[in-house]
Formats: C-alpha cells, sequence, structure tokens
C-alpha cells in the first residue's frame, strides 16, 4: 500500500531499529574551542552555541575585508 507506515520501508518491522549508535558518528555535548566550550543537544547547538559562532563569524569577515581591501 502507499504511504503504509507499517511497512517495512518506515522501520517499523526491522528488528534492529533501536540499534546503538557508533560513538564515531555521533556530536559530543561539548567541544573545546579557541572560541570557548560549546554546548550541544541531539547534536543541535544551544542558543549560546550559536551566538558565539556567529559573532566569530561576523569578526572573521571584517579582518578579511580590511586585510584584502585596496590600497
Amino acid at each position: 500500500m502507499r504511504g503504509d507506515r507499517s511497512s517495512p520501508r518506515y522501520g517499523a518491522n526491522r528488528d534492529n531499529r533501536n540499534a546503538d549508535i557508533p560513538p564515531a558518528i555521533t556530536t559530543p555535548d561539548t567541544v573545546e574551542t579557541r572560541l570557548g566550550t560549546l554546548h550541544f543537544l541531539d547534536g543541535f547547538p544551544d542558543d549560546a552555541t550559536i551566538a558565539k559562532v556567529y559573532d566569530n563569524l561576523d569578526f572573521e569577515r571584517g579582518v578579511q575585508t580590511i586585510k584584502y581591501m585596496p590600497r
């Protein structure tokens, strides 16, 4: 049936649907960087981490603007 969510295609009948995720492909809860500690919940950054990264991007773009400005 088209759209039937109980079909094996959607994982309803698979025995390994609760298998452990290999640690090599997971995102850690915290990452130490030169910006400070970045925090993640289920692979998604928290609001403070997002702000830190965007502030750093703004700074880097400003540096590039000055660095490559014609003289």
